[in-house]
């Protein structure tokens, strides 16, 4: 192995938080590499197995080999991203806000034609009541008048 390449003990609390860390999977030695490891082919130092380095979530390949150049126009690019994303999200949070109070408006005209129904449906059975007792008036009263 040529002096670039090898591997080298750490202790837990030497290892820097932006190192990738994980396990072999066929001895479990705990390996940590540089996140420019991300995706190759390396060789466990306990059992001597080829394992593959994880890429992290978030993480493209891409990312690694960038130029600095090329990572600020990113960074930039991102940026404008998130802002028009911030944007749309006020928007719709001001829509969803709009919404809100129209189904509130709908439920209350709602609940005040559902009571209206129910005045009009008991003034119609008042009305047909009278109206049956009209017609029995009307029988009783033709009943009464002579031939």
């Amino acid at each position: 192995m040529d002096e670039k390449n090898k591997s080298v003990e750490l202790d837990i609390d030497e290892i820097p938080e932006s190192d990738i860390q994980f396990d072999c999977p066929h001895c479990n030695k705990h390996l940590s590499i540089d996140p420019r490891g991300a995706g190759l082919v390396i060789v466990c130092p306990d059992c001597e197995k080829h394992v593959s380095v994880p890429i992290p979530e978030g993480l493209d390949i891409e990312d690694i080999d960038a130029t600095p150049e090329e990572l600020s126009f990113r960074l930039r690019t991102s940026k404008a991203t998130i802002s028009k994303l911030q944007q749309q999200i006020l928007s719709l949070q001001q829509q969803i806000e709009e919404l809100q109070s129209f189904k509130e408006k709908a439920i209350a005209q709602a609940a005040e034609q559902d009571a209206r129904r129910r005045v009009i449906k008991a003034n119609l059975l008042h009305v047909a009541k009278i109206q049956k007792q009209i017609e029995e008036a009307l029988v009783d009263i033709n009943s009464k008048i002579p031939e």
